[in-house]
């Protein structure tokens, strides 16, 4: 900070625009935790305070502080001091010099010149001396609700509002108890009738506290002469009563060194002294009616807040006669949280007591004047207001602009530049392993009442390493032994000791080259296993039990036959390397075949299969390929040899012992495991081998595709322990469901002290009737945040264009809490907006309420352009049966009340996910390349520009039937098409136009075979434009055909094996310009997610905007080159859609797909739409790989910030390089 003042110092000296400079460092640059303000005239003045702090002075107009992240400031209290806080020329200065402050004194002069008959406003503009005796009052009085009016004018509100005898006239008027017009008539009765007490008693301060000021009065005998009239902290009480027992009891306690004073008072006030005139106040007040409080009210007579009803007539007479409780109030407003104290006055009167009180509760507290006697008025409120913004309030600076400004060249962030080494990431705690558990069961948990077994393994270097991983094209695989070692481990941990059997299990696909902390997920239940590593990533799945005894003794056990042909034991060990077996810790050395295959197999010392396995994957692995050795494969073979793909039954005797020799005798049936003795290990029978799929692609290629595709996964993510933070000024917005969850967050807010505005739709309809209903709210109690949930009102069965209202009011709500530089969380709840996908789920799961999905990509939208209103999202369980308002209403004052830097949040079964976008790694076995059928018929529905190159793209690969639809597919460039493609004119979103196109393609033989849907749209555009109107028809035009087609072909019985759409890669990660599409390519990506989850074949690939003409207009593309963009082109396009199509085919269809994306993306203060997966840095490694996307040419490298809070999309790019998952 102090290097930063220096920078601005600097810069002062050759700026020619210091209103502009100002300006431009309060509205239009974030306001970090560490702040600093300073006031000034001049540019020198200015300078002088920036040096001054330098030197490590503060004084007038400095202001420093250091606030937490997030952290939104102290509750807000306006203190209105009593009488005596006056002097002459008071506000005559700040009349002069602040236009805002001068027509607030001015609207308050207009309320009390009809009581007074002379002008407040004159009276202070001539610098005469001060009115005598109570009249004072109300020349005190206009100047507090001047202050107030002119703090409220800068953004400035109150949390709660305390005011002292006199003083709380104008605290009842700020609270919203009393309208100006009555309580300007009230200072006036009140003032009036207190004349009468001119030169009746008099009053003097005593610096003790009040009993001990009781016991002084007492021990002097004056106990009906003199009394306790006010207490204005645990250490200073003032007396009121008799001249004469005053003057006595002062001059005692002064004799004791005890501090006293007399008070320059016109008579004695709250005393019995007052009486009978406390009744005449309240029978002159009998028109007063008293209105509810619009911010909490602390009644310095009864010591506490008091609702608005009580300040009656009754109220008014109490406080001129009772004992002022000024210090009771104070404690009660710091129990409250209330931690910032800003006296409403001409000169702090009360500040010095106020500190008193709180150092005694030792409590901090910031507290400061808004003016102080013959100083410099403006430069000592905007010095106040420096002070808040340096305390962590949040200020709308702009009310210090109402004409704007113009932005001008500013200091940069004073980096150091030194050298910041992070350090080496520790092991995930959940990875180590039990004391003394199995390698593969890090954690086994069961599920309450349903029999389930879950259990993980971390599969890291150093598992790889035990598990004897081999190799597979030259790339480290996972063995399937691993699979079956980690059942036989589950079943061991539920069926205790004893044998155990394996039957009926089928291997997927196996596991090239894990992700470093990939986790391998075993599900247990009844006797059904499955093993996956991801969403869709079966590794294996059977039936497990125990064995009995006897049907151990039942196993028949081979024996070794004499004869047959030695095998060189180096050869054997060569061709199991080959086919992928890895033999760390284990050696062959024996081996013969003839009719069956006997290997005798020795564990080294320390090695791999030194670990506590029950069965040793180097030694399973082996067995599960001697069936081959058994039917005479040949040795070596060249490449991987066949795979284990099913095990009909496979049971475990015994474990095998560390460092026992084994043997392994096999028969194209069965293959036995031995012990030194001969006895059984385990058995297999039933082993299937066959070739690979097909191989993976080369290595170039796979790390190139790497670099450029994405996936997104969800992890739990338990919510972190934060504490609790106050409530922050202002209530929370909520745009309440029908179903009853925003009522019941309401009330949960106000439960906590929090206060909170219910708009409904309804509430809201009309041109521009939300933004109206935020203005108010912005106006009125002031804004924390908002809770969107009308999304909880769309159907849930149906997608239709009637959500078009709900997608567009995000934008205007965003739009409009977003319109200033103040931070205006905004949280937009769906519940089954999104498909959560989990290693723990059984396969693919639906988008429950796709006409909610769209609310998650326009919120990225919303986030991109407006980060200042940006809170997150939150997705509530579907599955729960009639869902309770109160617990889901519970689950969202979680989200917003305890922060833990998560902002996609989903929770499904009682847990909580999170989605990361980590890089999609290429290295499965991939499928032979993709091919159509002959037979049969793809269609290209809603074609446009795309579907002639599509097309040609299918005939390439083998199809000889293609209709390309739309509605004006039929001319257009369909001349140009190969012999095999037609052109159909077709409206896709007509139900009978779209049937008998079907009802065609399905007589023409062959049926359907595949469907492409390429509403694409990558054209950026101002969304400032973008309405109801337009966003229902892009979502007519682009989406609910695609739901249509699928709704159609199940009517008709058609079954295409291919069903691909194509969306736009900027709407899913959220970005600029792109509102308009963004719900159409959700809901594009929740048809895929459906169709999947009922076990049909689809695939949504998010695809970067292609680089060809006719496609991008000139300013799509030069909005694409400002955000650090470039599209594909088209050799890069045509790999990643080769790739993409043939794993769509595949044994691991994926439902989304980013292709060929950027990570470069704006963020707000808050994380935005988009969460990198955490990169785990691999040891000896400083930085990122390769970038996920080249910069366009002439793109900027360092974003300076264009809008608070929002970084340039160049200054994130290396950053995003650096945390994107590898």
């Amino acid at each position: 900070m102090t290097a930063q003042a220096g920078a601005f110092r600097e810069a002062l000296a050759t700026t020619t625009d210091l209103p502009a400079f100002c300006y431009t460092a309060s509205v239009r640059r974030a306001h970090l935790s560490h702040r600093l303000a300073v006031v000034g005239r001049s540019a020198a003045e200015l300078a002088e305070r920036l040096a001054a702090f330098e030197e490590g002075d503060s004084g007038l107009g400095i202001s420093a502080g250091e606030t937490p992240s997030g952290y939104s400031g102290r509750r807000l209290v306006f203190v209105f001091s009593g009488h005596g806080s006056q002097w002459p020329g008071m506000a005559r200065r700040l009349l002069a010099e602040d236009p805002s402050f001068r027509a607030a004194m001015a609207w308050c002069d207009g309320h009390l010149k009809p009581h007074l008959g002379w002008s407040v406003l004159e009276h202070l503009d001539s610098g005469e001396g001060l009115p005598s005796g109570p009249r004072t009052q109300e020349l005190i009085f206009a100047l507090q609700v001047a202050l107030t009016r002119r703090w409220r004018s800068l953004g400035v509100q109150p949390a709660a509002v305390v005011g002292h005898s006199m003083g709380e006239v104008a605290g009842a008027y700020a609270a919203g108890v009393l309208s100006i017009e009555d309580a300007a008539r009230l200072i006036h009765v009140r003032a009036g009738i207190q004349e009468r007490l001119v030169g009746n008693g008099a009053m003097g301060v005593v610096g003790l506290p009040e009993s001990q000021a009781r016991a002084a009065i007492d021990e002097a005998g004056h106990g009906e002469r003199l009394w306790v009239a006010i207490s204005n902290s645990a250490r200073t009480t003032v007396l009121s009563g008799d001249p004469e027992a005053l003057a006595e009891v002062l001059a005692t306690l002064k004799r004791r060194n005890v501090f006293t004073r007399r008070i320059d008072a016109a008579g004695a006030g709250h005393c019995p002294l007052v009486e009978p005139l406390d009744r005449e106040l309240v029978a002159r007040l009998d028109w007063l009616r008293p209105a509810p409080t619009a911010v909490p009210l602390y009644s310095s007579v009864a010591g506490g807040p008091l609702p608005g009803e009580a300040f009656d007539a009754a109220y008014w007479g109490r406080n001129l006669r009772e004992q002022v409780r000024f210090s009771t109030a104070v404690r009660a407003l710091a129990n409250d949280g209330h931690g910032a104290f800003v006296e409403i006055s001409p000169d702090p009167l009360l500040l010095g007591a106020i500190e008193q009180d709180l150092r005694e509760l030792g409590t901090d507290a910031l507290l400061v004047p808004s003016l102080r006697r013959e100083t410099d008025e403006f430069t000592v409120m905007l010095g106040t207001l420096g002070a808040l913004h340096a305390s962590g309030h949040e200020l709308d600076w702009s009310r210090l602009y109402p004409d704007g400004g113009r932005v001008v060249p500013l200091p940069s962030y004073p980096w150091q530049h030194r050298r910041h080494w992070l350090p080496e990431p520790e092991r995930r705690p959940e990875a180590a392993q039990r004391p003394g558990g199995h390698p593969l069961l890090l954690r086994a948990i069961g599920a309450a009442g349903s029999g389930t077994l879950m259990s993980e393994a971390l599969l890291d270097e150093a598992t790889l390493e035990h598990l004897s991983a081999g190799t597979l094209w030259n790339t480290r695989a996972v063995p399937a032994a691993a699979w079956l070692e980690m059942a036989l481990a589950a079943g061991r941990e539920r069926f205790l000791d004893g044998p155990l059997t394996l039957s009926e299990v089928r291997f997927g696909e196996p596991l090239l080259s894990p992700d470093p902390g990939t986790t391998a997920q075993l599900t247990l239940s009844g006797d059904r296993f499955t093993v996956r590593t991801g969403p869709g990533e079966l590794r294996a799945e059977g039936r497990l039990a125990p064995m009995g005894p006897h049907e151990l003794d039942a196993q028949a056990v081979p024996s070794e036959e004499p004869g047959g042909t030695d095998l060189d034991p180096a050869a054997v060990t060569a061709w199991l390397t080959a086919s992928g077996v890895g033999l760390a810790g284990l050696r062959v050395t024996g081996a013969r075949r003839e009719g069956h295959c006997t290997l005798r197999l020795s564990q080294e010392p320390g090695g791999s299969v030194a670990t506590p396995w029950l069965l040793p994957p180097a030694v399973l692995e082996t067995a599960l390929r001697a069936p081959a050795l058994a039917s005479g494969e040949s040795l070596p073979g060249a490449g991987p040899g066949p795979l284990p793909r099913f095990v009909e039954r496979l049971v475990l005797a015994r474990p095998v012992q560390p460092g026992q020799p084994l043997t392994i005798i096999a028969t194209a049936a069965q293959v036995c495991v031995l012990d030194p003795e001969g006895s059984l290990v385990a058995s297999l029978t039933g082993v299937e081998l066959r070739p690979p799929a097909g191989a993976p692609l080369p290595e170039q290629t796979r790390q190139r595709l790497s670099q450029v595709l994405y996936t997104q996964r969800w992890e739990p993510r338990p919510r972190q322990r934060h504490a609790a933070s106050l409530p922050a000024r202002g209530a929370w917005l909520l745009l309440a469901d029908r179903g009853g969850v925003g009522v019941q967050l309401a009330e949960l807010l106000a439960a906590r002290g929090e206060s909170a505005v219910v708009v409904t739709q309804d509430d809201a309809a009309g041109p521009d009737g939300l933004e109206k209903l935020v203005h108010e709210t912005l106006r009125g109690p002031g804004c924390r945040g908002a809770v969107h949930l009308w999304a909880l009102d769309l159907p849930t069965d149906a997608v239709t264009v009637t959500g078009a209202a709900t997608y567009d009011s995000v934008l205007r709500l965003a739009r409009t809490l977003g319109s200033t530089s103040t931070a205006r969380p905004t949280w937009y709840v769906t519940r089954g907006g999104c498909a959560v996908e989990t290693p723990a789920m059984a396969g693919p799961t639906d988008v429950d309420a796709p006409a909610q999905a769209p609310m998650w990509s326009m919120a990225g939208v919303a986030a991109m352009e407006h980060p200042v209103a940006w809170g997150g999202l939150l997705d509530l369980d579907p599955l729960v049966p009639a869902p309770a308002p109160a617990v889901e209403a519970a689950a969202v004052l979680a989200e917003l009340l305890s922060p833990d830097g998560e902002d996609h949040v989903a929770l499904r079964a009682g847990r909580r996910y999170v989605p990361r976008v980590a890089r999609d790694r290429v290295t499965e076995v991939a499928p032979e390349p993709f091919r159509c059928s002959p037979e049969g018929t793809y269609l290209v529905a809603e074609a446009g520009a795309l579907g002639p190159r599509i097309a040609r793209w299918l005939v390439d690969r083998g199809a000889r039937h293609v209709v390309l639809a739309g509605r004006d597919a039929a001319g257009g460039e369909s001349a140009d098409l190969p012999s095999q493609v037609r052109g159909v004119s077709c409206d896709t979103t007509e139900v009978d136009a779209l049937d008998g196109l079907l009802t065609t393609i399905a007589r023409e033989g062959g049926g359907l075979r595949g469907v492409v849907w390429l509403a694409v749209d990558w054209e950026l555009g101002d969304s400032e434009a973008v309405g109801q109107r337009e966003l229902a028809d892009a979502t007519r035009e682009r989406a609910h055909g695609a739901w249509l087609l699928d709704e159609r072909c199940a009517a008709l019985g058609l079954d295409p094996e291919l069903f691909v759409v194509f969306s736009g890669v900027a709407s899913g990660w959220g970005s600029l310009g792109v509102a308009r599409q963004a719900p159409a390519d959700a809901l594009l990506a929740a048809l895929a997610h459906r169709r999947r989850a009922r076990g049909r074949p689809a695939m949504c690939v998010r695809w970067a905007p292609w680089d060809e003409e006719g496609l991008l207009s000139d300013r799509t593309r030069s909005m694409l080159v400002r955000a650090g963009l470039e599209p594909l082109a088209p050799r890069r396009r045509s790999r990643r859609w080769t790739i993409s199509w043939r794993r769509a085919t595949g044994p691991r269809r994926r439902c989304a797909r980013w292709t060929g994306a950027s990570c470069c993306r704006c963020t707000g203060r808050r994380a935005g739409p988009v969460r990198l997966a955490e990169r785990r840095r691999r040891p000896g490694r400083r930085g990122g790989g390769r970038p996920a996307c080249r910069p366009a040419r002439g793109a900027r490298r360092r974003g300076a910030p264009r809008h608070p809070g929002r970084r340039g999309v160049g200054g994130d790019r290396h950053r995003a390089r650096s945390r994107i998952g590898r």
